[in-house]
């Protein structure tokens, strides 16, 4: 989708502290989509799924399981 609009994507390989830091900063980012979506319930839905998908990306870095 990104090449087909003629724009070109910047990918970064992060582990370790980096990817930890992205994570719980990504995090924040989607907790705010998710407040400003409330009122609508199929945009809260869509935010609480990247949310869902952040702390699952969170708990198998930091070894925890359900």
């Amino acid at each position: 989708m990104i090449r087909a609009s003629g724009r070109r994507a910047e990918v970064r390989h992060l582990d370790g502290r980096d990817l930890l830091d992205a994570l719980f900063a990504k995090l924040c980012e989607e907790a705010e989509e998710v407040a400003d979506a409330a009122e609508d319930r199929d945009k809260l839905t869509d935010e609480l799924a990247d949310v869902t998908e952040v702390l699952a990306a969170l708990m198998k870095l930091r070894g925890i399981t359900e």
